[in-house]
């Protein structure tokens, strides 16, 4: 789309607010960038869009925001259906997300991932598995770099690798993801969306710009996603843990003793994607993130020798099960990003027994109910946090000890007094962490504090 001379508001100025209003105004947009807060810590970031011919605004959205505007572009925390936005929909005015404007200015291949778990791991998976082949890949999106600055900034990118959130998905209208990951659907967001239906929905946007020769992945031991898959127009290609065939699709199958990820891809002769033994990462959930990136990566021409030296040399991403410590055999996990039942719950099944679980945090309206059977088999307590700590305390009563802690500091603390030698502690709040801190990333470093004065008390005595 040609934006030159377009007048474009953006809406919302975090990191894809701000990366979009670079963006066009480096197409030649006259842009209005407009918040209704002061976004903490981006002074110099909005100094630098000042400079740059921008109009910023903060501290609120002046009256008719969107009257003249060609355009609008909203930050993905803009709920579309409120304010300014809705009354520029309201008027006709195009809206669209930060990856939709995006991806006008982008002739590349872009890969979409998306689902309620496990985005950010085959995110940044795919692309080190591209990076081994040899391919210019970056991971982006809703991980890391917003799409708009990887466009402004590296021209030369092959290969966009794009964690997509149901919010960013919300507006799109010509994103073509050429290769769409669904991994899982679970209820989520639910203070944002009027029910799971709706959240489903956003996800499944993934499949709108698609063509026929494009490929959908797809979780096919996830009813929720293999149902959303039906609407693609592409290949649709199952994922799947199980033992049964998935043909075509990417299964476990056991070849000479070894577990291995078999494939058949459109256009391919069949394969061995890995051996599953080459996963470092804790948690079968974590070699089904393996095997939707290797699949990914495969299309691009990422051989076996390449999948397996990434997936040997990659870690967990910070607040994603990361191991942050031990003392006396106990072993500290962050989880922070285990911001819905769901992931917690997999984040559960990575371990066999004597787990302390550390949740709560702000109730975004889910049940906790499917945590029973993981902690029934596998805790040892739960220690209680936040705004959800009496729903959680009602829903899980009787499965095992629950306690309650005023702050996270207290919760490691308590945490680290009932685990016992070979035993875990374990972040993974079920809960996003708007209540008492800023993001999860912030509730993951508060967590990782408290481990250190542990750990380096023990180092100490």
């Amino acid at each position: 789309m040609d934006v030159d001379g377009r007048r474009a508001v953006v809406i919302g100025l975090g990191i894809s607010g701000r990366a979009a209003a670079r963006l066009l105004a480096a197409r030649g947009a006259r842009v209005l960038a407009s918040d209704s807060g002061r976004p903490g810590g981006a002074d110099e970031e909005l100094g630098a869009l000042e400079r740059i011919g921008v109009e910023v605004e903060t501290g609120g959205h002046r009256p008719r925001l969107t009257a003249d505007a060609d355009l609008v572009v909203l930050s993905p925390g803009v709920d579309p259906s409120q304010g300014p936005a809705a009354e520029a929909l309201e008027t006709g005015c195009r809206v669209v997300s930060e990856v939709e404007a995006a991806s006008w200015f982008y002739e590349g291949h872009i890969v979409g991932i998306t689902g309620s778990n496990g985005k950010s791991t085959v995110t940044a998976l795919c692309a080190a598995m591209l990076q081994r082949t040899g391919v210019r890949a970056a991971a982006g999106g809703n991980l890391g770099r917003a799409f708009a600055d990887l466009v402004l900034e590296e021209p030369g990118i092959e290969v966009m690798v794009l964690e997509l959130s149901s919010f960013q998905l919300e507006r799109v209208e010509h994103f073509r993801a050429h290769t769409g990951a669904l991994l899982n659907i679970t209820p989520d967001h639910l203070d944002r969306y009027p029910d799971a239906a709706a959240y489903a929905a956003a996800k499944a946007r993934l499949w709108d710009g698609q063509q026929s020769e494009d490929w959908a992945l797809f979780g096919a031991d996830d009813p929720g996603a293999a149902r959303l898959s039906a609407g693609a127009p592409g290949f649709r290609i199952p994922v799947s843990l199980l033992s049964g065939p998935v043909r075509p699709g990417v299964r476990l199958e056991r070849r000479q003793g070894e577990e291995v990820a078999a494939a058949e891809l459109p256009g391919m002769e069949e394969q061995v994607l890995f051996d599953v033994s080459a996963v470092s990462l804790a948690g079968r959930h974590n070699v089904a993130n393996a095997m939707f990136a290797a699949a990914a990566a495969a299309r691009q021409g990422a051989r076996r020798e390449h999948i397996e030296d990434a997936l040997g040399d990659f870690r967990a991403l910070p607040h994603r099960l990361e191991r942050v410590g031990e003392r006396e055999g106990v072993v500290f996990y962050n989880d922070s990003k285990a911001t819905n039942v769901d992931a917690a719950r997999a984040a559960l099944t990575g371990f066999d027994e004597g787990v302390v679980l550390i949740a709560g945090g702000k109730h975004k309206g889910s049940s906790y109910a499917p945590l029973a059977e993981e902690l029934a088999r596998c805790g040892e307590a739960v220690v209680l946090i936040g705004q959800a700590a009496a729903h959680l305390e009602e829903e899980l009563e009787g499965i095992l000890p629950l306690h309650r802690a005023g702050t996270l500091e207290e919760a490691v603390e308590r945490a680290w007094e009932l685990a016992r030698p070979g035993g875990v502690v374990l972040l993974a709040p079920a809960c996003s962490s708007f209540d008492m801190f800023d993001d999860y990333t912030h509730r993951g470093r508060v967590f990782t504090g408290a481990v250190r004065r542990i750990t380096e008390g023990a180092a100490e005595a």
